[in-house]
């Protein structure tokens, strides 16, 4: 039995790979669709007549697709399996991307923008489940993590490729739906599911499926769902309005079209390696440190980017906070699935991105009511200072107690 063990490891490996690939591949395309409108907005924005406000609509038009999709894919994926979710995703995603190149009203980015969100709210959960499912138990947070980053880079590579090739707003959503469609096929190749009860029909003994009820709140889950919902929102928050608005804002403060897309990739550059670095320092060191630090720095860079003047100064600080605040979240993202069992992980993670789409429909909201009243980019990124303490608090008392449950059980 050690021996076939053993020669079964390497095969494991190697399929783990090969999802977690997968997996990688479909984040990109995610991250680059998240940006695809704040790219997009100055050279579209014209030709639609769409005025500031507007855009701060098609924003949370987004968001609220995010959020219905993400709690209908995660408990999708709960019930008819992660591979189904993961590729109707990104056969919505690419077919809402191509249908909004013919546009001519703001009406109708309104209306495709929603579907949009609705697939990559699908995505997002399923993906984070997928990834924890296929991995070690002490490397299931860096896994996260690691996949996980391709969201940002997706978000920068197509910033780099606007900004090289000059696109103009047909080309980034042209790009955003190519990539999608052609992976679908090859997801729907070798992408395996990873829920034994969907693959073996129930027949191999796993446990019956809760409800979404229980899933949220039975045995002793109440509060760790609600502290997770807390941090999810208002870290959500925060990281939209960087999405969102981040080339928008850097245009108000004086910087050109092209330059303001430069540093809205290196934010995202440094997003990917942040999301790599954080998530692993949290598996091998103590997670609550690793938060404090991680929040703590969060609302410091924001001030640092408040202050900082010229080209350089404004690209180091939008790096450093793209690498604290969006690898934040992602490590919020690789925490939830360790919170709930697997017949109900999709679910959890589902309903914690859902209510995180709140706190990102909040976000860019505010963001269009502060510009529309005269306020800088300043009063915008001060306004998510005391949202990102309130999250950074919620998640450090959850990493403290299930540190001392696992340290003594009978206490917990």
């Amino acid at each position: 039995m050690v021996a076939a063990g053993s020669a079964m490891r390497p095969v494991e490996r190697q399929r783990v790979r090969m999802v977690l690939s997968l997996c990688f591949a479909a984040a990109l395309f995610e991250g680059a669709d998240a940006v695809t409108l704040g790219l997009a907005a100055p050279s579209l924005a014209p030709v639609i007549h769409m005025r500031t406000t507007q855009l701060g609509s098609a924003i949370s038009l987004t968001t609220l697709g995010l959020l219905i999709g993400a709690t209908l894919g995660g408990r999708l994926s709960d019930r008819i399996g992660r591979r189904k979710v993961v590729i109707s995703s990104m056969l919505i995603l690419g077919l809402s991307s191509f249908a909004t190149i013919p546009i001519a009203s703001v009406n109708a980015l309104f209306v495709l923008r929603f579907i949009t969100g609705l697939g990559l709210g699908c995505l997002l959960p399923t993906l984070i489940a997928v990834a924890s499912e296929v991995a070690r138990k002490e490397q299931g947070t860096a896994k996260v993590g690691a996949m996980f980053c391709g969201v940002p880079l997706g978000a920068c590579l197509l910033g780099f490729v606007a900004a090289g090739c000059d696109l103009q707003w047909q080309g980034i959503f042209a790009v955003g739906g190519v990539g999608p469609l052609l992976l679908v096929p090859v997801l729907f190749a070798f992408l395996p599911e990873t829920i034994p009860s969907i693959t073996r029909g129930n027949a191999d003994g796993a446990q019956p499926r809760e409800s979404l009820l229980a899933a949220l709140f039975a045995q002793s889950r109440a509060g760790t769902t609600l502290l997770l919902w807390l941090a999810a929102f208002f870290t959500s928050a925060a990281i939209w309005i960087l999405v969102g608005w981040f080339p928008s804002l850097m245009v108000a403060r004086g910087f050109s079209r092209l330059e303001a897309t430069h540093l809205a990739a290196l934010e995202n550059l440094g997003a990917a390696a942040g999301s790599v670095a954080i998530s692993r320092c949290y598996d091998v060191g103590r997670p609550w440190v690793v938060l404090v630090v991680t929040y703590a720095a969060m609302s410091a860079l924001l001030m640092s980017l408040v202050h900082a003047s010229g080209f350089t100064q404004t690209a180091a600080a939008g790096t450093a906070c793209g690498f604290f605040v969006t690898g934040g979240q992602l490590l919020l993202y690789a925490m939830i699935p360790r919170y709930y069992p697997p017949t109900a992980r999709g679910t959890g993670v589902g309903a914690a991105v859902s209510v995180g789409r709140l706190g990102s429909i909040s976000g860019p909201a505010l963001v269009g009511l502060l510009l529309g009243a005269g306020f800088g980019a300043a009063a915008v990124f001060l306004a998510m200072m005391p949202g990102l303490i309130v999250a950074g608090a919620a998640l450090t008392l959850l990493a403290v107690t299930k540190s001392r449950r696992e340290q003594n059980p009978l206490a917990g």
